[in-house]
């Protein structure tokens, strides 16, 4: 999600009451006799749902955020498409100065404006409603300078309004700011709680950070945080992690005269790493080091803070969940990535995770892979759901935000991977398009009434992959130094998209994932970036060896195509495809194919089985090991795989 905080300055009320006087519609009448529906994400045979109020739907929705407005016409337009094909879910919320006052309250006519707008184009709607607290009002600002996030390589403009530039926001290490936005927040739920919009909301996320993605402040450019409220932050956690024994920080840190009470959080100077290697030394940079740890810590205790504020003032009626858990394309520093999340997912405050998949041609142009930027075992093997967004723009919207089409044909050949991928995978995924109407053209209303037809079908979304991609988060400390952080992140990042075109579905998940034990066995473990070695990890990794796995450490450069596609032969693993400019993603049910140009395509698969082509169209495509289809143009299908059970194995221990 990379749009400009500048653009969130719709208004709802607006938007409400020229919608709510078109159409003559009361939506507090209608909705008082309704309960409020109690929440939860189930999984059956992989594939997941939400269940409202004991009712299930797909996990597909369409998301605004913070820009829902009911005046534009392509919106309503498009909301009519998904109407229509049985899409009920929606996202949208609030922006927190838009409705938090000088004088501590809250303006909830701000807060349920879109909410009534939306109830009066589908009086079936359910809603994710999120808060927006990005950018704090600028009262509170100006009431709290101590509590900011600090620039060590800028200082704070209290009229910036671009959130990756050196904006006046409010630290995540700040009590203060975490005290006031978690009351702010637990009031707002409170109330929407005790209006009838409670009965169609069914999830919370609160939004902060850069982009609403919980990206720290200052990662472009600015970091590390030296703001008052981190240095005292930085402070405790050294007399914490040392034991309150000063000689042990003073000879970890190589530094005599350094105190508990004097301890700065890094400059800039100390970031840079002081040896030649490309990573930082666990002697040289301890300090450094310490502050890295100092820092994942604190986002992932306000995180988690913010998210309790939410699930209690709802009674844990509601799911509750946050953009997050990035481990692909993130070139960025460490304090830029969410280097707790495997503590993050363990929390009962946490629902659900949403992302974009990877940025950039190589992973979403036509004939790319695309893959998730999370680790999605990490939150499959919790039980918890995650949510890629699909924020492209089409050829028929006018934008030119992250488009690689200009036509049709093309643009559904994209919707249509990112709706196959996340059924292969057994996640959700959303469309954002902040509000503009990506989707208002005819065509596309064809296209979401035959994808949610297939959303209903019964089917079993269990992995069927052979190969694990392994994120270290700890090795991200040590590697990912400045701003632009290219050549590591790149490293983890084009080794994810090589193996999108490999021909072979694959799943991913942290190292602590892995050492959980939780996790089947899989033929080949990849690990990019993995430079964190130690003696547990060590013997977590001779473990896997002894059971006949393959480990495959990626620290210099990504493997091409054509060796992963060598290393997957020798270790036995099914190639789907091995065509290039294809992308092959599986389950239990289904196998999904996307490629960028025409020819006659053959698929493999692993044993014999019944195949039904039902995307496009729908077809018998035969019964065997093999089959082959013609393609015109960049195009994607769904094959329905039957009698093909997952193997034994194939389930989380």
């Amino acid at each position: 999600m990379t749009l400009s905080v500048m653009a969130l300055s719709l208004v709802f009320a607006d938007a409400k009451e020229s919608a709510l006087a078109e159409a003559g519609f009361e939506p507090e009448t209608s909705l008082t006799m309704e309960k409020k529906p109690v929440c939860r994400i189930v999984y059956e045979r992989g594939k997941p749902y939400f269940d409202i109020g004991g009712r299930r739907y797909e996990v597909s929705f369409y998301n605004t955020s913070q820009f829902w407005d009911g005046r534009n016409p392509r919106l309503r337009k498009q909301v009519e498409y998904f109407k229509n094909a049985g899409m009920h879910l929606y996202g949208l919320g609030v922006n927190t100065p838009d409705a938090w006052m000088s004088d501590g309250s809250i303006d909830f006519e701000v807060a349920l404006g879109a909410m009534k707008s939306a109830l009066t184009f589908d009086p079936d709607a359910y809603f994710l409603y999120s808060i927006n607290t990005v950018l704090p009002p600028r009262w509170w600002v100006e009431r709290n300078p101590d509590e900011l996030v600090g620039y060590a390589n800028g200082k704070v403009s209290i009229d910036e309004r671009e959130c990756m530039r050196n904006c006046a926001a409010g630290s995540a290490a700040s009590a203060v700011w975490r005290r006031d936005i978690c009351d702010f927040q637990r009031r707002l739920v409170e109330y929407l709680e005790s209006t009838p919009y409670a009965s169609r909301i069914f999830a919370y996320r609160t939004d902060w950070g850069i982009n609403h993605e919980w990206h720290y402040y200052g990662m472009f450019g600015y970091m590390p945080d030296n703001g008052k409220a981190m240095t005292a932050a930085f402070r405790n956690w050294l007399r914490k992690a040392y034991g309150g024994d000063i000689s042990a920080l003073r000879t970890a840190w190589r530094d005599g005269k350094v105190t508990f009470e004097t301890a700065e959080t890094p400059s800039v100077e100390m970031r840079r790493r002081k040896s030649a290697s490309p990573l930082r030394d666990p002697v040289l940079d301890r300090a450094v080091i310490d502050y890295e740890r100092c820092h994942a810590e604190v986002l992932r205790d306000f995180l988690i803070e913010s998210n309790r504020s939410v699930k209690e003032a709802c009674a844990g009626r509601a799911l509750v969940g946050n953009y997050g858990g990035y481990y692909f394309g993130v070139s960025a520093p460490a304090e830029g990535w969410h280097l707790e999340n495997d503590a993050v997912l363990d929390s009962p405050y946490v629902d659900f995770q949403c992302s974009p998949q990877i940025y950039g041609e190589e992973a979403r142009r036509l004939g790319a892979g695309q893959y998730a930027r999370c680790l999605l075992e990490g939150l499959r093997r919790r039980g918890k759901l995650s949510i890629q967004e699909a924020d492209k723009a089409t050829s028929t919207s006018g934008s030119r935000y992250s488009r690689w089409t200009d036509n049709r044909e093309d643009d559904l050949a994209l919707l249509a991977r990112d709706f196959v991928q996340t059924l292969c995978w057994g996640c959700g995924f959303w469309y954002f398009d902040f509000g503009y109407g990506f989707y208002a053209d005819p065509v596309y209303a064809d296209y979401f009434r035959r994808i949610y037809e297939i959303w209903r079908e019964p089917a079993d979304c269990t992995s069927v992959s052979e190969v694990l991609v392994v994120g270290d988060y700890e090795s991200v400390m040590f590697s990912h130094v400045d701003w632009p952080a290219t050549e590591r992140g790149e490293l983890i990042t084009r080794q994810v998209n090589a193996l999108a075109n490999a021909g072979v579905p694959f799943d991913s998940a942290s190292f602590k994932d892995l050492a959980s034990g939780t996790l089947r066995d899989y033929k080949v473990y990849i690990l990019p970036n993995f430079n964190c070695v130690t003696p547990e990890k060590a013997s977590v990794l001779e473990r896997i060896r002894k059971r006949g796995g393959k480990v495959v450490k990626v620290n210099e450069k990504p493997m091409t195509r054509a060796e992963l596609i060598a290393l997957f032969r020798a270790a036995g693993i099914h190639i789907y495809c091995d065509e290039e400019d294809s992308a092959v993603y599986a389950c239990a049910s289904y196998v999904g194919f996307h490629c960028g140009r025409s020819g006659r395509k053959v698929i493999r698969l692993p044993r014999q089985a019944k195949v039904v082509q039902v995307y496009p169209e729908r077809r018998q495509m035969g019964n065997g090991t093999e089959f082959s289809f013609e393609t015109t143009g960049a195009s994607t299908f769904l094959f329905r795989i039957e009698g093909q059970e997952p193997l034994a194995d194939n389930v989380h221990k």
